[in-house]
């Protein structure tokens, strides 16, 4: 169409064999002109909007405790806190397993470099389009996130190695689950040791807690990725979990790695009370943590039963009290109908 208004040739030989612009072509130029003068800034706009929402679905969907922890975070943190979250659920789904065949190996290798790359095009203010990168690359200027734990997140989700024992899982913990909390600590605005140690052994209680969750799920799969030395000690075999047998046995094994979880969950309380309001929030995850544990005590560790292992109906309000506490608690009804963008 605007090919046909420019290039208009009239009957005769004028200047060129082009016709000169009559008045309502010049009203659709200057109209033409208007609206490319104003798409940029809207379309930067559209794609901020649907890159926060994006986020906020992704992480609402695939990671719904830290979902309501991000909730209470201060208004401002909300938006890069989201891109963090969104970013570790991305690389999740592309870990590599003990049980991933070749071909899903090779994708997920695949993926996981795209990552890198994406990475280092955002550390070097190169342009990103994914919406969670460009999520992540807004947090990343915003806050001068650390990229060495942003690396440590991806290689966690590159070994796909076996645990021989519950520390190995501390050690694998190490680089997939704390250094999501030392990039939340930085959003927050609060970079210390004594932060990050809390952080380190919260990162080792959601990856405990994680493991005793991942039981029932992968045993329907046929699978069990239970450590080797806890799976001795209770007198348990891979397919003895696989097939549902031996309960008994089953539930020390559960309790053996719940008791390690608590150990370092209170570990992180008590560390976590020395620190200033902010950091603390940093940390709530603590809340969803003690309510896992504390329904798996109530149902003997039988994660069989699917009471044992299902979120508490008021977890939402305890996180919230928790941040009240703190006098930090955000606006939900903020987030009713999706999340408006911070700058």
């Amino acid at each position: 169409m605007i090919i046909r208004l420019i290039c208009r040739r009239s009957h005769g030989r004028g200047l060129n064999g082009i016709r000169a612009l009559s008045v309502s072509d010049e009203e659709v130029f200057k109209k033409l002109d208007q609206d490319n003068n104003k798409r940029p800034v809207q379309e930067e706009e559209e794609k901020l909007v649907s890159g926060v929402g994006h986020c906020v679905d992704v992480v609402r969907r695939h990671d719904y405790e830290n979902f309501l922890c991000t909730l209470v975070a201060p208004t401002t943190a909300r938006r890069p806190l989201m891109g963090l979250r969104a970013f570790n659920v991305e690389i999740s789904k592309a870990s590599i397993t003990p049980f991933s065949t070749p071909e899903e190996k090779k994708i997920q290798q695949l993926k996981l470099a795209w990552w890198r790359r994406t990475l280092d095009d955002i550390y070097k203010g190169r342009h990103v389009n994914t919406p969670v990168a460009v999520e992540l690359a807004h947090a990343v200027r915003k806050h001068k996130l650390s990229k060495g734990f942003l690396v440590k997140l991806i290689d966690g989700r590159s070994r796909g190695v076996r645990y021989n024992s519950l520390h190995d899982v501390e050690k694998a913990a190490d680089l997939s689950f704390s250094p999501v909390l030392y990039l939340t600590l930085e959003i927050l605005g609060h970079r210390s040791v004594d932060a990050d140690h809390a952080a380190s052994h919260l990162g080792r209680c959601e990856s405990l807690v994680g493991l005793v969750r991942s039981i029932p799920h992968l045993s329907n799969k046929g699978m069990c990725i239970l450590p080797n030395s806890t799976l001795a000690k209770a007198g348990l075999s891979q397919t003895a979990v696989v097939r549902g047998e031996e309960k008994e046995s089953l539930k020390n094994a559960v309790h053996d790695i719940a008791s390690s979880a608590h150990v370092h969950l209170e570990h992180c309380m008590k560390l976590r009370g020395t620190l200033p309001s902010t950091a603390q929030l940093a940390l709530i995850g603590c809340v969803p943590a003690r309510a896992t544990l504390d329904t798996l005590e109530r149902y003997d560790f039988d994660v069989t039963n699917g009471k044992a292992l299902q979120r508490k109906a008021l977890l939402a309000m305890r996180i919230k009290k928790e941040a009240i506490r703190l006098n930090l608690v955000g606006n939900w009804n903020h987030m009713k109908s999706g999340m408006k963008p911070g700058r």
